[in-house]
This record gives C-alpha cells, structure tokens and sequence, in this order.
C-alpha cells in the first residue's frame, strides 16, 4: 500500500503522516516513512533527535553525483541499496528522509532532482511494504508514473475556505494523473458546527478534532508520539486503512 500525503503548509500533514504510521506499526504492520519536505521535520516528529536523523539524501551530493554523473545526466541511477543504508529504524517505522522535490523550472539542482526522483519512484512501484510519503505541498512535483503507482492521496486541510481551496486543487490534479482514491481528512476541525458541502472532490472524509495537547507539547517536545491523545484518531486510521483495502 502506498499513499501520498499531501496539503497547504501548517494543516498538520506531517502529524497525520507520523499518527498513521504509529497506528499501523501499533496494529503489528511494517512502514516505510518518506520524508519529501524540504523542512523534513518528521523524523523529529517521531521522536528521533537531531543527531539521530540522517543527512537528507538531497544534501548528500558525492552519493548522488557518484550515481547521476556530471555532463549528461543519468536518469536512471542504482538506487536499490539507498532505502536500507540511509533509513533509520524506530520499532516497525522506517524513515527515509529525502529533502524536497522541486518543480520543473525552480532552479534547482538537476542531478539531486533526477536522483531523489529516481529513488521515489524505486520505493513506490518496486517495494512491496506500507509506504507513506509526506510530500511538500501537492503532488506536483512527482513524475505521472509515480503518482500512478500510489495507491491513495490523502490531503490534510484545515476548517478554512482557503485551505480547503487548495486541497481541492491538489485532489484535481491527482485526479488528472490517474490516482482514483482521495481522501481529505479536515484537521483542527469540529466536525458537529462545521458546514461542508464539497463531498464530491473526495472518496472519504474524516474530521481530527482541535487537540490541546498537541498545541502544549509542541512548544517542548517536538515528539507528537508522547501526546496519548493521539489514540483519539486510531478510529480514523482504522477507516481509512479499510477503506483503501476494500474492493473495488
């Protein structure tokens, strides 16, 4: 199973990323955590500390030129062995911290872009495990087959018509690249004085209630793993997985 998860700067992609994979490695399942966010915070949020998480692959530039080359770019580097030299382990959560993806056009650094590509599109159609991979922003970074490879979106939106602005235009545009499974989950949100009415841009829609824990712990334990209230949402995981493995 492979899901992307998607949103708008600060909706809380990231903690619903890591409470996902809490819950599944909770249920006895084996995930592979990727972090494709610039500002790779996941790691902390899982509780590693800083000397524990690994150079993100993007910065590593002798690894990637080594496997790119310079001059004429090889598109398709060895990236096999990456996933298990360079993840760092906690229970059944593996994370593999990537760094951004940058668009077409953004001046970025064309041997690290073809590489991390390379190695994202290598996790999701050749691995055969639970991946998820916190993506900066939306999923246009990721090449068409990539995305054709993911098994589900699942886009976090805040309670704001701005927010839920740009989750709609993040679900059209997985919808044009072929990935049929949307799922919004509204975080911050209190799902009995909200009034919605946008079902048809998504499959299914959950509600993460305002929680005051996370908002105290955040100012001194970046570990979002801590705060037991994050059992709260095993109910919304739960759904969310059975939904996905449900036939079509």
């Amino acid at each position: 199973m492979k899901i992307a998860v998607a949103g708008k700067g600060g909706v809380g992609k990231t903690t619903v990323c890591a409470w996902f994979a809490d819950f599944l490695s909770r249920q006895g399942k084996d995930v592979l955590l990727i972090d494709a966010d610039s500002n790779a915070t996941l790691g902390l949020a899982l509780g590693f500390s800083e000397g524990q998480l690994p150079v993100p692959i993007s910065e590593e530039l002798e690894l990637i030129n080594s496997r790119v080359g310079s001059g004429i770019i090889n598109l398709n580097p060895k990236v096999e062995d990456i996933p298990e030299r360079y993840s760092v382990k906690k229970e059944n959560i593996k994370l593999l911290v990537l760094g951004g993806i940058k668009a077409a056009g953004s001046g970025c650094s064309c041997n690290a872009n073809a590489f991390l590509k390379a190695l994202l599109a290598h996790v999701v159609l050749e691995r055969d495990e639970i991946i998820l991979v916190d993506l900066e922003g939306g999923i246009e970074h990721l090449g068409r087959g990539t995305v054709e490879g993911m098994d589900a979106l699942i886009v976090v939106s805040e309670p704001t018509l701005v927010s839920f602005k740009t989750a709609k235009n993040i679900s059209s545009m997985a919808t044009e690249l072929g990935l049929t499974k949307r799922i919004l989950i509204f975080n911050k949100s209190d799902k009995d004085n909200f009034d919605f009415n946008g079902y048809g841009d998504f499959d299914n829609i959950s509600f993460i209630d305002y929680l005051p824990d996370l908002v105290k712990m955040g100012m001194s334990n970046p570990c979002i793993l801590d705060i037991e209230q994050r059992k709260i949402c095993d109910p919304i995981f739960s759904d969310i997985f059975k939904f996905l493995n449900k036939e079509d």
